[in-house]
């Protein structure tokens, strides 16, 4: 078990979630953090950079949904363009926004690393939303909730996942 591990070797992963509005310093003092404690920055752009040079089946998947949205992008602006005045679109310049369902793989996936579980991590403007913390830090229930439970809740049916839910929470 990886909390037995760092136990017994003296490791305290430091996981620290740091979010707050556009250009309020949330990168530069999450990697101020980063370089002091020695644990690793997780940005989301360089996650996914790194998950596409990756040789496996589920990098494949990004690349081909990187692909098809672009598709939808050159075929919007088809539909809209001015053929006498607007130029044509470079597809090597465009860039697209991958699903949720696949940021929360690529996050979940460098998560469950063996640097961030022992040294920790420093993720900084990501998750977004409450959907996108669920998704992140809970693990979805296999068993159905059952009816007298209260529906105010809006965790319910979801279990933590300890080894990666942040300690500390940096509102900026």
């Amino acid at each position: 078990m990886n909390s037995e591990f760092n136990l017994y070797r003296g490791l305290f992963p430091l996981k620290v979630f740091v979010t707050g509005p556009p250009a309020s310093g949330k990168t530069h003092f999450a990697q101020r953090l980063s370089d002091s404690y020695g644990v690793p920055h997780i940005k989301i752009g360089d996650l996914i950079t790194a998950a596409l040079k990756l040789t496996n089946a589920f990098a494949d998947e990004i690349r081909a949904k990187i692909e098809e949205l672009k598709d939808q992008v050159l075929a919007e602006y088809e539909k809209t363009r001015n053929k006498k005045k607007d130029p044509d679109l470079d597809r090597a310049t465009i860039k697209v926004r991958l699903p949720e369902d696949i940021l929360y793989k690529i996050v979940k996936m460098h998560m469950n690393t063996a640097a961030c579980k022992n040294k920790g991590f420093i993720i900084d403007g990501y998750p977004r939303t409450q959907a996108d913390a669920k998704s992140i830090f809970l693990d979805k229930n296999n068993e159905e909730a059952s009816p007298e439970e209260s529906s105010d809740n809006p965790f319910q049916g979801y279990t933590v996942n300890a080894e990666i839910l942040p300690q500390y929470v940096i509102v900026l």
